[in-house]
């Protein structure tokens, strides 16, 4: 299992689509957050009390960064897993006498971190916009800190289950062009479909439901226990059908 996660982690530290997709997030997020600061400059304590904050408005901007951050991780996830089944990397693997569970289970590990990495380009990119645009304003206090690094687990718990979907996606389809049609479309098909919906607590049984409402600072108890038990239903139930299909499939 270590050598798999050595090798995959070794794959990911040389992978252009992550860098690629990553480098993308933070200028798309940093023209976003430009476009959307701008105005907001003369009311700016009132919105946000110091600059830390508005980390927040990243995944509270109408949907549109979080779309766009799961579309760009689902290229990156799709063009990682499906290299592998093209190259025979992962016949290979098999060949040698690793457990199938275990290659899954390497890649699942690997794609995690290359999320996080891009949830963090974006978080960046939304920060040094803020203090370029604002000006760095407000204290600090220790429950800030607290409260963003609680908003910070709870996002990226959500977009490790985006993850784990997009890599039961990749395995069952196994091509690349496929797969990321699939991934690409699932993600407009039900933002478009949950939007345009009346409130109810079904409509947060999408991932991206639960990103904006445990992005503000001292969020609802209730909102916070959705997405995570919402993340995990995810992860559970694309984890077992991916491992799944790929320990049945025929790999060739």
């Amino acid at each position: 299992m270590l050598n798999l996660l050595r090798a995959d982690f070794y794959r990911l530290k040389r992978s252009k689509p992550l860098y690629i997709c990553s480098a993308a997030v933070g200028i798309f997020t940093a023209l976003v957050m430009i476009n959307t600061i701008f105005p907001l400059v003369e009311n700016k304590e009132t919105i946000y009390p110091n600059t830390l904050q508005w980390i927040y408005l990243l995944f509270n901007e109408s949907g549109l960064l979080p779309t766009s951050i799961t579309i760009f991780q689902a290229i990156f996830i799709t063009m990682f897993i499906t290299t592998e089944f093209n190259t025979g990397t992962i016949r290979d693997s098999v060949s040698l006498g690793y457990g199938r569970i275990k290659i899954f289970t390497s890649k699942l590990i690997t794609v995690f971190s290359g999320s996080i990495i891009m949830m963090f380009a974006a978080i960046i990119s939304t920060l040094i916009v803020s203090i370029l645009v604002l000006g760095v304003y407000g204290s600090f206090i220790v429950n800030d800190l607290f409260q963003l690094a609680l908003m910070m687990l709870v996002e990226g718990l959500l977009f490790m289950a985006f993850a784990s979907v997009f890599v039961m996606i990749a395995f069952i389809i196994k091509n690349t062009g496929g797969a990321m049609s699939v991934s690409i479309c699932l993600i407009l098909f039900f933002d478009f479909a949950v939007s345009g919906a009346q409130d109810g607590l079904w409509r947060y049984l999408w991932l991206l439901m639960n990103i904006s409402p445990v992005a503000v600072p001292n969020p609802e108890i209730d909102s916070i226990k959705i997405a995570i038990t919402v993340a995990f239903s995810y992860l559970i139930v694309c984890i077992a059908i991916g491992g799944f299909v790929f320990n049945k499939q025929d790999i060739k």
